[in-house]
């Protein structure tokens, strides 16, 4: 009885076997999915993506900069960012800021609240002023925030600096430094010795851009652009390329967005990492006239991490979500 169970046994796995090889070699090709026919679909569902993507290149994270200037005023431009680590003890605990620029929009960055848990926690008692960026009507029309809910959490995080609000166009003076705002993520500042420096030229992009800026070259010079990261709102390279034939100035960006634009405008670019600093030495060995940038060897310029994200968008072609951006 036990060899009559075997044998059937061994029959049924027989035929088992012979049907999963059947299965094997007919079974797909009845389906559809040999190997080759699904490599086959995929080459064509990548296609279709890459024709309905956005051109965007990825460009490396993002930063923020503080800026010594000669007078020994410290500025903190956080750019793009989230709450990070770095604001208390690199910003804070280490540079010793005076001015913290914080964005305040929500959405793509820190919020009214989280900004100001940040400026609390930078340089507690050293800290002077507030800047609140990259929010509502004077930035993009996604990042609604309420300007005065900012500046009742700082009341609320018992922050002692002095808050200064500007809308677009609007030129205040900061411990000695020349502070214009043009709008959208774009931000002017004209030094003691009256070195200007320009962060984040976006005008092409720039919804909240007041006509009279429109005309470059109503600018006089521009010595130094800085840029936290590629996003279309904050920088494009026609815009760039505008900057590098008018007026020629050196560019600094952090490193793989740096590498990336070098091959699109004649200017100089210094690609820098976060962590890195721009001082007298660096400008002696990368300055093509030393006589144009004199002025600048008495500053120093640090590169600090920023938590977002970053990409750019060749000359050559079109941004789909800046072309939805831009109020018509």
């Amino acid at each position: 009885m036990n060899k009559v169970i075997y044998a059937i046994g061994m029959v049924i796995i027989l035929v088992i076997s012979v049907w999963a090889l059947y299965l094997a070699d007919a079974g797909p090709k009845k389906l559809g999915v040999t190997l080759q026919e699904v490599t086959q679909k995929m080459g064509s569902e990548i296609q279709t993506l890459n024709n309905k993507s956005t051109p965007y290149v990825y460009v490396g994270n993002a930063v923020g900069y503080v800026l010594e200037f000669e007078n020994g005023a410290k500025f903190y431009f956080a750019g793009d960012t989230a709450l990070t680590y770095d604001m208390k003890f690199v910003v804070g605990d280490y540079y010793k800021a005076d001015v913290a620029f914080r964005p305040i929009g929500d959405v793509y960055t820190m919020g009214t609240d989280s900004a100001a848990f940040a400026a609390s926690v930078i340089n507690p008692g050293g800290l002077k002023y507030v800047v609140p960026i990259h929010y509502g009507k004077t930035s993009c029309p996604m990042v609604d925030a309420d300007v005065n809910t900012f500046l009742g959490a700082l009341d609320k995080y018992q922050v002692a600096a002095e808050p200064a609000v500007f809308e677009p166009g609007d030129e205040k003076e900061i411990m000695g430094v020349k502070v214009l705002f043009l709008g959208g993520s774009s931000w002017f500042f004209t030094s003691p010795d009256g070195t200007r420096i320009f962060i984040d030229p976006s005008m092409q992009f720039n919804a909240a851009l007041l006509p009279k800026y429109k005309d470059i070259t109503q600018f006089g010079g521009v010595d130094m652009i800085l840029l936290t990261h590629g996003h279309f709102d904050h920088m494009s390279v026609k815009d760039l390329q505008q900057w590098s034939k008018t007026y020629d100035p050196i560019i600094v960006a952090p490193y793989e967005l740096g590498v990336f634009l070098s091959g699109y405008v004649e200017s100089p670019v210094l690609s820098i990492n976060a962590g890195g600093t721009i001082s007298s030495v660096e400008w002696a060995k990368t300055s093509f006239d030393p006589k144009r940038y004199a002025k600048m060897l008495n500053k120093k310029i640090h590169l600090i991490h920023a938590f977002h994200s970053s990409v750019a968008t060749p000359a050559e072609t079109s941004s789909f979500a800046a072309d939805q951006y831009i109020l018509k």
